[in-house]
């Protein structure tokens, strides 16, 4: 309880309004749900859309068909064309263009919507402590139980159990501020308040991910993406497995 009244408390930004809602674009909405990879995921929705690349949910691959104008300003797609031109692979596109959404972070961090990188890993930090001390204790009376022969096995279950939640305290990040979930609830449930400079299925990708790309024209894409989340997620789980077994 400790750890959950730290996690959510310390999640308060200085500079964040309760009384102002920010104008955001797009991308700042899809990095605002769900961090640089839903922005970068955006942006390629917004080019497949517009032709300027193709999906090939076979190879898991992205293929360049133009160019953007020499007067666009979006950098973001336009890094993103560029990386297209010599890695085919969506998983060495993403993350060649990753720098290209610092833009959306800054802006998002200054209006107090996010949580700095250094915030996010102390608090990471901070939230987990508590759940330590626990296992510390729990750890001390397996050791006394032990030299006074008695059965110790319950006690083995719950120090496992505060491992894991500590290795998940540890690994999970902290992403949004409390105003930036605020933020983010509000334009979910009302979309009359996002960015007017795309169509609504953008702005659906950008607050919801790729499963509202289901049944459409861009379901190809869809299985790109979704076949790489599958793959990240069962990498993400082997690791934080690897990092409880090695604790405990």
């Amino acid at each position: 309880m400790i750890a959950f009244i730290l996690r959510a408390n310390l999640r308060r930004t200085q500079n964040s309004s309760d009384d102002e809602f920010p104008s955001l674009s797009t991308y700042e909405i899809a990095y605002l749900a769900g961090g640089q990879q839903r922005a970068i995921d955006t942006a390629i929705v917004s080019l497949v859309q517009h032709g300027y690349l193709q999906a090939y949910p076979e190879t898991r691959s992205l293929k360049l068909k133009a160019i953007l104008p020499k007067d666009d300003s979006l950098s973001l797609e336009r890094e993103i064309l560029y990386s297209a031109r010599f890695n085919s692979s969506i998983s060495q596109i993403t993350a060649s263009v990753t720098h290209a959404t610092f833009p959306c972070y800054k802006r998002l961090l200054n209006l107090g919507l996010l949580i700095s990188l250094n915030q996010a890993k102390n608090l990471q930090i901070l939230s987990a402590l508590p759940v330590f001390a626990l296992l510390v204790v729990g750890m001390s009376m397996i050791i006394l139980n032990n030299f006074q022969y008695l059965p110790v096995g319950f006690l083995v279950l719950l120090c496992t159990l505060a491992i894991t939640i500590s290795c998940s305290f540890l690994s999970i990040p902290i992403h949004r501020s409390k105003s930036g979930d605020r933020i983010l609830k509000t334009l979910r449930t009302n979309t009359s308040f996002a960015s007017t400079d795309a169509d609504s299925q953008l702005i659906a990708f950008a607050l919801f991910g790729a499963r509202v790309l289901t049944n459409s024209p861009l379901n190809d894409l869809r299985q790109v993406l979704v076949s790489r989340f599958s793959f990240e997620r069962k990498q993400y789980l082997l690791q934080c497995l690897t990092y409880a077994a090695a604790l405990f």
